[in-house]
């Protein structure tokens, strides 16, 4: 029932996210220096690699995770890729009740060609503890 309303939930974002690229072309938003997100997950001891080339094959768990997490924009260099820092906080509750807490660097890329109708950047996180 939870993994069911999950994928409804991110189906629905999905949508979400692609209703301004059905409307008319405008200018990219401004960027802006800090950021907050809230996700959700449900949790596989598949690798990920098996999990994005088959995710209906994917194995999960009763263990849950929600995040709330802050960013901000240290730095821009070559004119598109953003050096940040993020936090965040997030419970894991099922068969695994903990709490977790992260802090990492971050490289994000900000430019694609279709950024004038759905927004899209590209963020990855090597250095950070967990």
């Amino acid at each position: 029932m939870i993994v069911a309303a999950l994928r409804c939930a991110l189906g629905a974002c999905a949508l979400a996210a692609a209703l301004p690229a059905m409307a008319e072309e405008s200018p990219p938003p401004p960027r802006r220096d800090n950021g907050v997100a809230i996700f959700a997950g449900l949790y596989s001891s598949d690798v990920f690699s098996d999990i994005v080339t088959s995710p209906w094959d994917t194995r999960t768990e009763n263990i849950y995770l929600v995040t709330l997490s802050y960013n901000r924009r240290l730095a821009t260099i070559f004119r598109h890729l953003d050096i940040e820092v993020e936090g965040g906080v997030g419970r894991r509750f099922g068969d695994n009740d903990s709490f977790e807490a992260y802090a990492a660097l971050a490289l994000r890329w900000t430019e694609f060609p279709w950024n004038r109708h759905l927004r899209t950047t590209f963020a990855v996180y090597p250095i950070g503890p967990s």
